[in-house]
């Protein structure tokens, strides 16, 4: 039985008088992708983090807002949020906002504000 090549095809190369491998290459180009991997999850994370937030600001403003409205006193807001209400030109307008929480703290981002509006005699 003769013993495999070490031509072309085999896998193996010859370096002086031992064969050398690709042994180990996905392991290092594992551990060189990883940490790409890693920051790329993060701003997903942080991303996905932040527009959750702004949707909870937009609910926010708009359950505060209509319970102005029907004379009801504002509710609470979440921690960490701040809501604001105003009356300009028949309209009474609630600005709710915050600053970044959590994963967002990691990259910099811009505080986010949500406003709804309904005029006084909506209902």
């Amino acid at each position: 039985m003769r013993s495999p090549s070490l031509g072309e095809g085999s896998g193996w190369r010859r370096l002086g008088d031992r064969p050398v491998t690709d042994r180990g290459a996905v392991a290092a180009e594992f551990v060189a992708v990883m940490p790409a991997v890693i920051v790329m999850l993060l701003v997903l994370l942080t991303l996905s983090q932040y527009g959750v937030t702004q949707l909870r600001l937009q609910d926010a403003a708009a359950v505060a807002v209509r319970a102005v409205v029907r004379g009801d006193p504002v509710p609470d807001a979440h921690e960490g949020h701040r809501l604001e209400v105003a009356t300009r030109d028949g309209l009474v307008c609630v600005r709710a906002s915050a600053a970044p929480q959590g994963v967002t703290r990691v990259l910099p981002m811009p505080s986010l504000s949500a406003e709804s509006c309904a005029s006084k005699s909506a209902l």
